[in-house]
This record gives structure tokens, C-alpha cells and sequence, in this order.
């Protein structure tokens, strides 16, 4: 419902026609700029903490964990 009304009220068509798409540069390599990685330890009350914030994990999701060393 929110969508509809959302576009009812925003949409409005382009001033040019066609796509607004353009090609990535050949030498650009998308899989490191879209791409982050994060080490975490996760405690044994299913949280971790991010930026400042603990986050608790959701239970009865596959998470992959190692042991601790």
C-alpha cells in the first residue's frame, strides 16, 4: 500500500528518454568496492558488537563460526 501511494504522489516521467544506465569502466573492479568484509567474535549469548553496537544474532539461522583459538 505504501509503494502505490508513494509512487501516485513522486513519480513523474524523465526529461529524456532511454536508459540512465552507463557502462563500468573496464579497470574498475566492482568486487572490491562492493564487496566488505568483517571479522566478528561471536559470544556465547549470540551477539556480536559492531561499530560500537552490540547486535544479537537471530537463532535458528545457519551462521558459520569457528572455534576460538
Amino acid at each position: 500500500m505504501y509503494l502505490p501511494a508513494f509512487n501516485v504522489e513522486f513519480a513523474h516521467p524523465s526529461r529524456e528518454a532511454g536508459a540512465a544506465f552507463v557502462p563500468c569502466p573496464a579497470l574498475v573492479v566492482l568486487d572490491d568496492i562492493l564487496c566488505e568484509q568483517e571479522e566478528w567474535t561471536v559470544g556465547k549469548d549470540n551477539c556480536v558488537r559492531l561499530g560500537g553496537q552490540m547486535l544479537q544474532l537471530p537463532t535458528g539461522i545457519a551462521i558459520t563460526t569457528s572455534r576460538p583459538r
